[in-house]
């Protein structure tokens, strides 16, 4: 029994069809957690709490609408889009390593 490498990778139209959701993951994933950050800025420097708050709640809004018209589209738009999210997160981990003193 051979194994072909070929068999297992997906064709070009659906990686075409999926590139698109994957960069919305990346676009919402790298807002999303900026502003995790922003809110963590203000939460330690004592700004105004309802602001704060309210910045807090649009943060989760964002993800919670990006990933329920992700699901309406299909179970592979979805992955995409979560998948742009991790890589958006490690992305930004990453980055607040190299800040952070």
């Amino acid at each position: 029994m051979s194994f072909n490498v070929l068999e297992i990778l997906p064709e070009p139209a659906l990686v075409l069809r999926l590139a698109p959701y994957l960069a919305v993951g990346i676009t919402v994933g790298i807002l999303y957690f900026l502003g995790l950050w922003w809110v963590t800025l203000r939460f330690v420097q004592g700004s105004p709490a309802l602001p704060t708050i309210a910045l807090m709640l649009a943060r989760g809004l964002l993800l919670v609408v990006a990933l329920v018209l992700a699901s309406r589209a299909g179970a592979l738009q979805l992955l995409a889009i979560a998948f742009g999210i991790l890589l958006a997160r490690s992305a930004m981990i990453r980055h607040v390593r190299k800040e952070a003193p």
